[in-house]
């Protein structure tokens, strides 16, 4: 199935002088970032966000910093010094019973597609100024109150990653920002708005992760996909 950029993408975005302006964020910007609101059309929004409101099952995932892979059982989590504990959240593990051609499930298929298009990382390519021969991972995501993901450094991991949010209704007081830090102080923050797409090339120096979710967040869920791309001889992203 061929899925169009045009179908998915708002077409401000795919315009020469659009394309150029991000590149220039991500090339001179403290933390070589660029943020792109309003991504999605409407209609494609709406269907992704049934994948995270009860289309997809999301399973508990627990990592620990000196696991390569990361993720571990949560016994083996429960039981590492907190230092050691790297994050804690959902993960995407396939449809809830009865959901797998429901409406979030097949558009999380074409979205995946999408994702992994050639026209797709030509868009991106563009933006960050070289070519990106392949998406090295990708993986969809739920957050709550009591998750997180400790900061860290992406070196060694591709070219570029692409954080896209998806949850409604964030507030400042919930916390959750994606933070850039230097020397273990934050240095930047980006709000996880709902159609937001978070760009930022991984040697940029400055480690990133999420800042913690707040009491006031009770009831309230962060939604993203996060996607790394990278070349022939970069290695796939855990």
């Amino acid at each position: 199935m061929n899925v169009k950029l045009e179908q998915w993408v708002s077409s401000e975005h795919l315009q020469a002088d659009a394309i150029a302006r991000y590149g220039r964020s991500i090339h001179h910007s403290l933390g070589r970032t660029a943020i792109i609101d309003d991504l999605l059309l409407p209609d494609k929004l709406a269907a992704l966000r049934d994948l995270f409101s009860g289309d997809g099952r999301f399973e508990p995932a627990y990592g620990l910093f000196n696991r390569h892979p990361h993720d571990v059982s949560d016994e083996i989590f429960n039981a590492a010094p907190e230092a050691e504990r790297f994050y804690r959240y959902r993960n995407f593990r396939g449809p809830m019973p009865g959901r797998a051609m429901a409406r979030g499930m097949v558009h999380n298929a074409l979205f995946t597609m999408l994702s992994r298009a050639p026209a797709w990382r030509a868009w991106l390519g563009g933006i960050l100024g070289e070519p990106l021969a392949r998406q090295t991972a990708m993986h969809a995501r739920i957050m709550s109150p009591g998750m997180f993901m400790k900061r860290h450094d992406d070196d060694a991991h591709g070219r570029l990653c692409a954080i896209f949010y998806l949850s409604p209704g964030w507030d400042p007081a919930f916390g959750s920002c994606f933070v850039q830090a230097d020397k273990g102080q934050p240095v930047i923050e980006v709000a996880p708005l709902a159609n937001r797409l978070l760009l930022f090339s991984p040697g940029n120096g400055l480690s990133h992760g999420v800042a913690p979710m707040t009491e006031a967040a009770d009831g309230w869920e962060r939604w993203s996909y996060s996607l790394w791309y990278g070349n022939e001889d970069d290695g796939a992203h855990a």
